[in-house]
């Protein structure tokens, strides 16, 4: 089982995300992936039910804040396409007290971002970033709900989410 806990962007920039995903890489639209992994995604079999009595806990002490998207990249290492999130000083504090919590032995890499097209091959890929690099997503939103999702299989489910 793979858990992540990401954030949930207002319906304007998921329908945004949504388009480019229906458009680019129908698979990850149809796996319903979580769209700004603040967490994760971690291969795991840790109790979901810990995990979100835990996280419940620290998101209760929360506020709203701000994120900001801007370009379009390409990390070519882990074929990716995806949205870039500026100001990402927030997400990466939330990131640092979550490693504490949750305390698994190998954290996650933390890179915050929301995917747009990664089930291709990278040849694929870069034609797909070369259309679409020249495209910039200027977003700018209330961060107010958080989500735990699992992936058993082939698709992402929502276990628990927060309202900051």
């Amino acid at each position: 089982m793979e858990f992540s806990i990401s954030i949930q962007p207002d319906e304007d920039l998921k329908k945004q995300i949504d388009s480019l995903r229906y458009h680019y890489d129908r698979k990850l639209l149809r796996e319903n992936a979580p769209y700004i992994k603040v967490y994760g995604p971690v291969e795991s079999f840790i109790n979901l039910k810990k995990i979100s009595v835990l996280v419940t806990d620290y998101f209760k002490q929360k506020k709203r804040f701000r994120i900001h998207t801007d370009m379009i990249g390409f990390l070519d290492s882990e074929k990716t396409i995806f949205l870039n999130i500026t100001a990402p000083l927030k997400i990466r504090e939330i990131y640092e007290d979550l490693k504490k919590i949750i305390n698994l032995p190998e954290p996650p890499f933390f890179f915050p971002h929301i995917e747009i097209a990664k089930n291709h091959s990278l040849e694929e890929l870069e034609t797909i970033y070369e259309e679409l690099k020249e495209n910039e997503i200027h977003y700018n939103s209330f961060c107010e709900n958080i989500a735990i999702h699992f992936k058993e299989g082939h698709f992402w489910e929502e276990y628990a989410s927060f309202v900051l």
